[in-house]
């Protein structure tokens, strides 16, 4: 009987300290609700498998004018006003 206390007391540890990732589907669906219930404001990539925001992107889209050198000041100016 003390070598199943022992045994249940070790599967007891380990259950507490094992750390638990959620699923990859898990985490759509979390984002998808919070999305519906407008609590975030995320925009969808072309292939659907990462989220943006509106900050994110508009950062990403400067730096690609500058790191190519365009002189795209008009569209700049409205990226950057928002």
């Amino acid at each position: 009987m003390d070598e199943l206390a022992e045994l249940q007391a070790a599967f007891e540890a380990v259950q507490l300290t094992t750390v638990r990732n959620l699923a990859e589907r898990s985490c759509v669906e979390i984002l998808m609700k919070l999305i519906e219930q407008k609590k975030v404001d995320l925009i969808y990539t072309i292939d659907g498998k990462e989220y943006v925001t509106h900050k994110q992107l508009r950062n990403e889209i400067l730096d690609e004018v500058l790191v190519h050198g365009y002189v795209l000041q008009s569209i700049a100016t409205i990226i950057i006003e928002g």
